[in-house]
């Protein structure tokens, strides 16, 4: 077994990890570069090996950073299989269409404005190609080991990052390989928290806060509940930028818990956010994987 690192190795973004055995190639995630304008550049740039030899593609979670190649690598010529958790594979459609749709509008922007000489500027890929990816997805349930290639099996555990996350456990040549994806801490709301892996031969560990120190969840509880409070006494409003995917969800599970305990009936709440909307609804059809407590607030709300 060889592994070869493409991205999120050296830098946080751009999630790409190739594994070679049992004579196969599996890539693990295929992400987007994202940060700077320099490092976004490079998404467009060739991938390091060749894509019409991969035998299959698995993937961790939803974010872009570990997705938002994928339909780049189908239009440059991989054909195999794309494996996925299946809340992960219901929330892929949305994290890239929206994606899909930004690059078009950025390159149409581009060119609108191009001075005469400059080169038409195209997306890194549309939402055609984005259909194109998805018709080769194959998704899988947590704690099933199935093998996907002669001589390789996986299975995917629960990640406790966001719905869908995963640990993946692949399987070949004697060995086993275990890709921690991002791991989510204990006690996330909503989500269950991350499955122990036991044993292992190869580890591929995100780390990318694995040296930070979080205030404890409470904490942060009580201070927004603290914001609301006095927001309403000073004659204020409360405006919450938060991620799509995840923190939104999160948010709004805690209002839903504290709704009588913050007075939230008297205030008016706008979700400014078509795509958070979106994936709300992939929450509904997967609390299944919530956890107990968030299961029974859900059944309540």
């Amino acid at each position: 077994m060889r592994v070869h690192f493409h991205g999120a190795a050296g830098e946080v973004t751009g999630s790409m990890h190739l594994v070679e055995a049992a004579g196969k190639r599996v890539l693990l995630d295929c992400g987007m570069r994202q940060g700077s304008a320099e490092m976004e550049a490079g998404n467009v740039d060739p991938f390091p090996f060749d894509v019409a030899s991969l035998d299959a593609l698995v993937l961790s979670h939803a974010h872009i950073d570990h997705i938002g190649r994928v339909p780049l690598l189908v239009k440059r010529g991989f054909r195999g299989p794309i494996f996925a958790q299946q809340a992960t594979a219901d929330l892929m459609p949305i994290m890239l269409l929206d994606s899909a749709s930004l690059a078009e509008s950025d390159a149409e922007r581009y060119n609108r404005r191009r001075t005469h000489g400059e080169a038409e500027v195209l997306p890194l890929y549309t939402r055609e190609d984005v259909v194109d990816a998805l018709a080769q997805l194959h998704p899988l349930a947590y704690d099933v080991r199935e093998r996907i290639l002669d001589g390789v099996e996986i299975a995917f555990r629960d990640a406790g990052h966001i719905l869908g996350s995963s640990i993946v456990e692949l399987w070949a040549d004697a060995k086993k390989l275990v890709f921690s994806g991002d791991l989510g801490p204990q006690g996330t709301p909503i989500l269950r928290d991350p499955t122990p892996i036991r044993e292992a031969d190869i580890v591929l560990m995100e780390s990318t806060y694995g040296d930070r120190n979080h205030k404890e969840r409470t904490d942060t509880i009580r201070e927004l509940g603290g914001i609301l409070d006095r927001a309403w006494r000073d004659g204020g409003n409360v405006l919450i930028p938060a991620f799509a995917v995840g923190r939104t969800q999160e948010l709004l599970y805690w209002f839903a818990r504290h709704w009588d305990e913050w007075q939230l009936s008297r205030w008016t709440i706008f979700l400014d956010s078509p795509m958070a909307g979106k994936v709300v609804q992939v929450y509904a059809r997967h609390h299944e994987l919530f956890d107990e407590e968030a299961r029974r607030v859900w059944a309540q709300c």
